[in-house]
This record gives C-alpha cells, sequence and structure tokens, in this order.
C-alpha cells in the first residue's frame, strides 16, 4: 500500500518495511518502528510540599507541538544497573537491589549484546531482591547479553504524601513538546489532573478524571508469527492483518499516527483498535480494498 512517497511492504515470514522516495535518485528503506512519534519526557521527580504517610504515583506524557500526538509516559530520574539478562521465557534481569515491585512498568535502555530489549518498556512479574522477569517476554532467540544497560520506572512515586496532596512533579522537557499532561493514580487506576506548558505541575489534592488515562506501550507485530501479510489506509488508520498468528485478526492504528498503536485504559476514540473478522471458519486475510466501507478479502 502506498501513501504519497512512503509504500508499505509487508510479508508474513519477514518484518513489515518502508520504502520512501526523497528524490529521484534517493531512495530508503527501513523498518518502522511502531510506537508514538512524540518524544516522552525524562528525569521525572516528584517534590512534596506536605508531608504524610499517603503513597501517590503520578505519569507525564508530552504533546507534539506540530502533530498533536501524545508521547508515552515519561521514565524517572532514578536509573537501576543491569548485570545481565538470561535468555528464556519469559528473560530474567539481574540488577541488584533494584527495588521495582510486581506490577511497575520499566524502560530498558543500554544493553550490549540483548539490544532486541532496548528502548522498550516491560511489566516486571517474579521480582525478586536482584532479580526480576519481564512478562511475557521471550529471549530465548535473542543475542546473548554482554554488558551494561539500565532500567528506569515509567512513573514516579512518594510514600510520605499528605491526606490533602500538595505535590510537585517535575520533568526534564521533551523535544518539540507544545504541552504536557499530568496523570495520578487514584486505586490503581490513573487518571487525569491537568496540562502544563512548563516542565512542573503542582497537584493540590486535584481530583483524578479515570475517564482519560495515559497511552500504554504496544507493538502488535513484534515476533515471529505477528508479522502481518495485507496492509491499507481506511479513515485516516493505518491497517495491518492477516499474520500467522492471529491470521484473521485487523489492527487499526490510531487515528492520524501511522505508527502508533498505543491504547489508554479507558480506551479513547481514536485509540488503536483490535478486530477479528466474525465467521464460522478463520480464514487468513489476504487484502484489503478501502472504500466507503473496508472491504476484507480472504480465500
Amino acid at each position: 500500500i502506498q501513501s504519497a512517497e512512503v509504500m508499505t511492504l509487508t510479508h508474513p515470514s519477514y518484518a513489515t518495511v518502508e520504502l520512501q522516495r526523497l528524490a529521484n535518485a534517493d531512495w530508503v528503506v527501513s523498518i518502522p518502528t511502531f510506537a508514538p512519534r512524540a518524544v516522552f519526557p525524562t528525569g521525572q521527580t516528584v517534590t512534596v510540599n506536605t508531608a504524610g504517610a499517603e503513597v501517590v504515583r503520578y505519569r507525564v506524557t508530552a504533546t507534539d507541538a506540530d502533530t498533536s500526538e501524545e508521547s508515552l509516559p515519561a521514565v524517572n530520574n532514578t536509573s537501576r544497573t543491569i548485570t545481565a539478562v538470561t535468555k528464556a521465557s519469559p528473560a530474567v534481569v539481574t540488577s541488584v537491589a533494584h527495588g521495582f515491585a510486581n506490577g511497575d512498568e520499566v524502560y530498558i535502555v543500554g544493553i550490549v549484546g540483548m539490544t532486541e530489549l532496548n528502548t522498550r518498556r516491560f511489566i516486571v512479574t517474579n521480582k525478586a531482591a536482584d532479580t526480576f522477569e519481564l512478562l511475557d517476554e521471550n529471549s530465548t532467540s535473542y543475542t546473548a547479553y554482554a554488558s551494561g544497560g539500565t532500567a528506569r520506572q515509567t512513573f514516579v512515586e512518594i510514600t510520605n504524601g499528605a491526606v490533602t496532596a500538595n505535590n510537585t512533579v517535575s520533568w526534564t522537557a521533551a523535544a518539540n513538546a507544545l504541552s504536557y499532561s499530568v496523570y495520578k493514580r487514584t486505586n490503581g487506576v490513573y487518571g487525569f489532573i491537568g496540562d502544563s506548558d512548563t516542565v512542573t505541575f503542582t497537584d493540590k489534592n486535584i481530583a483524578a478524571d479515570l475517564s482519560i488515562g495515559p497511552p500504554a506501550a504496544r507493538d502488535p507485530f513484534r515476533g515471529v508469527g505477528n508479522r502481518p501479510a495485507a496492509a491499507t489506509y481506511f479513515e485516516q488508520r493505518r491497517v495491518f492483518g492477516g499474520s500467522n498468528n492471529e491470521p484473521d485478526t485487523s489492527q487499526y492504528s490510531q487515528v492520524g499516527y501511522h505508527s502508533n498503536f498505543s491504547k489508554s485504559a479507558p480506551q479513547r476514540d481514536d485509540d488503536a483498535i483490535q478486530a477479528t473478522l466474525n465467521a464460522l471458519e478463520i480464514n487468513s486475510i489476504r487484502h484489503y480494498v478501502p472504500g466507503r466501507d473496508l472491504v476484507v478479502l480472504t480465500p
């Protein structure tokens, strides 16, 4: 499928490829990254203005000035050093006294060797004092770990907040950010508490709007068996389908952001969509025909 100067080529046995024409004699072939292009903030911290004994977590995202796309949540200011990662299912990370809890999301970068884990987000599970597993991450076919790497949480937490919250969240600016959105966890769910056009935001006991949550990282095409066989564009979304693992399932990008397949909780109207054909048999998607409706062709 083609959009202006970019052609998308798919095959269920190979990674999706984009062929881009820059000039008559200047062409680029690349493997797309399926993530928001908006840059997320870094260096997230929180200052307690009124102390107490409440546990509070915050997340911050950036909105791109040119596209209005929302980034994934910021990473915090504290990194944990990685000293080993096993080739296993799930992968086991060694990081002495990491302090992570089961269910934490962490961002990994800087690994030498097992570079398949770099610049990705994972959920911590089965944590011990010096190790933790990466939920559902099968690293058995990855390059062996050699050295290096750090992990950072994608939120900031305090344990000494007041019942009547008075905390200031800060972060390092993200490239080309127009503004930032701040979310607070309430009863295990993150909800929106406000926007900022600077790199700080003070939560003066603001009630979280749990109908608006931050986007979560999602790449439905990662791994052998999940690569799509067909693609198209429909109603400002890029659509893929026909993978070996889910032959009758289509993946729709966010509206207007053709490489962004992230979702929020609860889901927003313009979030990515997954849809499976309703039929008596499983038939692999071979082609799409966009029109007033999207026609999905199978054998």
